[in-house]
Protein backbone atom coordinates (compact mmCIF):
# COMPACT_ATOMS: atom_id res chain seq x y z
CA UNK A 1 0.00 0.00 0.00
CA UNK A 2 1.35 3.40 -0.89
CA UNK A 3 0.62 6.66 0.81
CA UNK A 4 0.78 7.74 4.39
CA UNK A 5 2.88 6.12 7.05
CA UNK A 6 3.02 6.57 10.78
CA UNK A 7 6.72 6.97 11.36
CA UNK A 8 8.21 5.59 14.56
CA UNK A 9 11.46 7.32 13.65
CA UNK A 10 10.23 10.84 14.34
CA UNK A 11 12.20 12.65 17.02
CA UNK A 12 10.07 14.45 19.57
CA UNK A 13 11.21 17.63 21.25
CA UNK A 14 8.91 18.05 24.25
CA UNK A 15 11.20 20.64 25.87
CA UNK A 16 11.22 24.42 25.75
CA UNK A 17 14.30 26.55 25.10
CA UNK A 18 15.22 26.39 28.80
CA UNK A 19 15.20 22.58 28.72
CA UNK A 20 11.98 22.31 30.74
CA UNK A 21 9.53 19.57 29.79
CA UNK A 22 6.47 20.95 28.00
CA UNK A 23 3.53 18.75 27.13
CA UNK A 24 0.88 19.73 24.62
CA UNK A 25 -2.70 19.96 25.75
CA UNK A 26 -5.32 17.83 24.08
CA UNK A 27 -7.02 21.03 22.94
CA UNK A 28 -3.80 22.15 21.19
CA UNK A 29 -3.66 18.78 19.42
CA UNK A 30 -7.38 18.92 18.55
CA UNK A 31 -7.07 22.38 17.04
CA UNK A 32 -4.00 21.32 15.06
CA UNK A 33 -5.82 18.26 13.68
CA UNK A 34 -8.65 20.57 12.61
CA UNK A 35 -6.07 22.85 11.00
CA UNK A 36 -4.75 19.86 9.02
CA UNK A 37 -8.27 18.95 7.93
CA UNK A 38 -8.75 22.48 6.59
CA UNK A 39 -5.69 22.18 4.34
CA UNK A 40 -7.29 19.81 1.83
CA UNK A 41 -10.70 18.81 0.50
CA UNK A 42 -12.49 16.50 2.89
CA UNK A 43 -14.99 13.82 1.81
CA UNK A 44 -16.42 14.04 5.33
CA UNK A 45 -15.87 17.14 7.43
CA UNK A 46 -14.53 16.64 10.94
CA UNK A 47 -17.24 16.30 13.56
CA UNK A 48 -16.78 16.25 17.30
CA UNK A 49 -17.18 12.45 17.32
CA UNK A 50 -14.50 12.02 14.67
CA UNK A 51 -12.13 14.45 16.40
CA UNK A 52 -12.42 12.57 19.70
CA UNK A 53 -11.44 9.28 18.04
CA UNK A 54 -8.51 10.96 16.27
CA UNK A 55 -7.24 12.22 19.64
CA UNK A 56 -7.42 8.66 20.99
CA UNK A 57 -5.28 7.38 18.09
CA UNK A 58 -2.80 10.24 18.49
CA UNK A 59 -2.35 9.41 22.16
CA UNK A 60 -2.05 5.67 21.55
CA UNK A 61 0.61 6.02 18.88
CA UNK A 62 2.49 8.68 20.87
CA UNK A 63 2.68 6.32 23.85
CA UNK A 64 3.96 3.62 21.52
CA UNK A 65 6.60 5.64 19.69
CA UNK A 66 7.94 7.90 22.43
CA UNK A 67 7.01 6.11 25.64
CA UNK A 68 5.22 9.17 27.00
CA UNK A 69 1.83 10.73 26.42
CA UNK A 70 1.24 13.39 23.80
CA UNK A 71 -1.04 15.24 26.21
CA UNK A 72 -1.89 14.85 29.92
CA UNK A 73 -5.67 14.95 29.49
CA UNK A 74 -7.81 11.98 30.53
CA UNK A 75 -9.44 9.75 27.91
CA UNK A 76 -12.64 8.00 28.96
CA UNK A 77 -14.60 5.13 27.42
CA UNK A 78 -17.96 6.75 26.70
CA UNK A 79 -20.89 5.09 24.94
CA UNK A 80 -19.80 6.22 21.48
CA UNK A 81 -16.11 5.53 22.02
CA UNK A 82 -13.09 7.27 23.52
CA UNK A 83 -13.55 10.88 24.64
CA UNK A 84 -10.97 13.36 25.92
CA UNK A 85 -12.97 14.91 28.73
CA UNK A 86 -11.26 18.32 28.66
CA UNK A 87 -11.93 18.75 24.94
CA UNK A 88 -15.53 17.54 25.01
CA UNK A 89 -17.15 20.72 26.42
CA UNK A 90 -15.22 22.96 24.02
CA UNK A 91 -16.97 21.47 20.97
CA UNK A 92 -20.13 20.02 22.56
CA UNK A 93 -22.41 22.68 21.07
CA UNK A 94 -21.64 21.37 17.59
CA UNK A 95 -23.35 18.07 18.47
CA UNK A 96 -23.04 15.99 15.27
CA UNK A 97 -22.49 18.96 12.93
CA UNK A 98 -19.10 19.52 11.28
CA UNK A 99 -16.73 21.66 13.32
CA UNK A 100 -16.25 25.16 11.92
CA UNK A 101 -12.98 25.79 10.05
CA UNK A 102 -12.08 28.65 12.41
CA UNK A 103 -11.76 26.11 15.25
CA UNK A 104 -8.57 24.78 13.62
CA UNK A 105 -5.24 26.45 14.37
CA UNK A 106 -1.59 26.00 13.55
CA UNK A 107 -0.54 25.97 17.19
CA UNK A 108 2.90 27.44 17.89
CA UNK A 109 3.07 25.46 21.15
CA UNK A 110 3.41 22.23 19.17
CA UNK A 111 6.97 21.63 18.00
CA UNK A 112 7.72 20.79 14.37
CA UNK A 113 8.45 17.10 15.00
CA UNK A 114 5.19 16.64 16.86
CA UNK A 115 3.43 18.39 13.97
CA UNK A 116 5.03 15.88 11.59
CA UNK A 117 3.86 13.04 13.82
CA UNK A 118 0.32 14.48 13.91
CA UNK A 119 0.41 14.86 10.13
CA UNK A 120 1.23 11.15 9.81
CA UNK A 121 -1.66 10.24 12.13
CA UNK A 122 -3.98 12.52 10.15
CA UNK A 123 -2.81 11.03 6.86
CA UNK A 124 -3.49 7.53 8.14
CA UNK A 125 -6.89 8.11 9.75
CA UNK A 126 -8.43 10.91 7.63
CA UNK A 127 -9.94 8.36 5.27
CA UNK A 128 -12.17 7.02 8.05
CA UNK A 129 -15.55 8.55 8.76
CA UNK A 130 -16.75 9.29 12.27
CA UNK A 131 -18.88 6.14 12.25
CA UNK A 132 -15.98 4.00 11.01
CA UNK A 133 -13.69 5.35 13.74
CA UNK A 134 -16.43 4.75 16.33
CA UNK A 135 -16.78 1.16 15.14
CA UNK A 136 -12.99 0.62 15.13
CA UNK A 137 -12.53 1.93 18.67
CA UNK A 138 -15.42 -0.21 19.91
CA UNK A 139 -13.60 -3.28 18.59
CA UNK A 140 -10.30 -2.40 20.27
CA UNK A 141 -9.13 -3.69 23.64
CA UNK A 142 -8.59 -0.35 25.44
CA UNK A 143 -12.22 0.74 25.01
CA UNK A 144 -13.65 -2.76 25.60
CA UNK A 145 -11.52 -3.31 28.74
CA UNK A 146 -12.46 0.08 30.18
CA UNK A 147 -16.16 -0.50 29.53
CA UNK A 148 -15.92 -3.95 31.11
CA UNK A 149 -19.30 -5.47 31.87
CA UNK A 150 -21.20 -2.20 31.48
CA UNK A 151 -24.26 -2.40 29.33
CA UNK A 152 -24.38 -0.70 25.92
CA UNK A 153 -26.52 2.12 27.36
CA UNK A 154 -24.59 2.58 30.62
CA UNK A 155 -23.10 6.09 30.46
CA UNK A 156 -20.69 5.51 33.36
CA UNK A 157 -17.42 7.20 32.36
CA UNK A 158 -14.36 5.03 32.87
CA UNK A 159 -10.77 5.98 32.08
CA UNK A 160 -8.89 4.40 29.20
CA UNK A 161 -5.50 4.17 30.85
CA UNK A 162 -2.13 4.86 29.33
CA UNK A 163 -1.22 1.32 30.32
CA UNK A 164 -4.03 -0.16 28.21
CA UNK A 165 -3.03 1.99 25.23
CA UNK A 166 0.63 1.07 25.68
CA UNK A 167 -0.23 -2.63 25.65
CA UNK A 168 -2.64 -2.44 22.72
CA UNK A 169 -0.90 -0.26 20.13
CA UNK A 170 2.48 -2.07 19.91
CA UNK A 171 0.65 -5.38 19.43
CA UNK A 172 -0.94 -3.93 16.33
CA UNK A 173 2.30 -2.68 14.82
CA UNK A 174 3.15 -5.95 13.06
CA UNK A 175 -0.25 -6.00 11.34
CA UNK A 176 0.22 -2.37 10.30
CA UNK A 177 3.73 -3.10 8.98
CA UNK A 178 2.26 -5.82 6.80
CA UNK A 179 -0.16 -3.31 5.31
CA UNK A 180 2.64 -0.75 4.86
CA UNK A 181 1.38 1.71 7.44
CA UNK A 182 4.51 1.97 9.56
Amino acid sequence: MTGSRISPCLVFEPYDLDGDFVMNTALDVARYLLHLSNQEPEPELVTHLRLQKLLYYCQGWALTFRDEPLFPDRIEAWLHGPVVTTVYPIFADYASAPLAPHEGRDCDAIDRNTKSFLQSIWDEYKKHSASELRRKTHEETPWKAARGQRGPDDPAPVEITHSSLTHFFPRNMSARRCRGLI
